[in-house]
């Protein structure tokens, strides 16, 4: 009752398992996840396989002789992840880390490493430009000049940190 739209599923919530699941999530699925999930497996797994999506499709976009794009959209929810200071920090890092390519080649009938490096590498050129005075701001924001630890919370602040660098 009083549901005006779709809702997203968000699948597996909670398992302490591995498992797969397919479901056709459309790209505004996946970014909804990504932004509003609370499970902190679902929101990294939408986020990777929104990533995946877009580079394998700017690889497409290559090989067909265009012009690579990364969507307004995408740079959108990462500027959102980025900035979520409910999340933990260890969380926002994954979340933010691009997949590698031996990953990428994994869905690829013939890799090709050169259009998968260049997509990548656009792609993060494209967030640090574009987010560049955000990033800037929690790099500062997570600087820590008290004693080194080594529990969760600071492992989790020095990645997100790294991974903002």
């Amino acid at each position: 009752d009083g549901v005006t739209c779709e809702p997203v599923p968000s699948l597996g919530r909670g398992f302490s398992a591995p498992v797969k699941v397919a479901f056709d999530y459309s790209d505004a699925q996946l970014m909804h996840l990504l932004s509003h999930d609370s499970d902190g497996f679902n929101r990294w797994d939408a986020s990777q396989t929104l990533l995946q999506r877009t580079l394998l499709n700017m690889v497409e976009q290559r090989q067909a002789g265009e012009g690579m794009q990364v969507p307004d959209e995408l740079v959108g929810v990462m500027r959102a992840a980025l900035m979520d200071d409910q999340a933990e920090h260890a969380l926002i890092a994954e979340v933010l880390t691009l997949p590698g390519i031996g990953y990428l080649g994994d869905f690829m009938q013939t890799v090709d490493v050169d259009s998968l490096y260049l997509a990548r590498e656009m792609l993060r050129e494209r967030v640090a430009e574009e987010l560049r005075e955000d990033l800037l701001m929690r790099y500062e924001q997570l600087s820590d000049d008290g004693d080194y630890s080594t529990d969760a919370a600071a492992m989790g602040r020095r990645s997100l940190k790294n991974t903002v660098l």
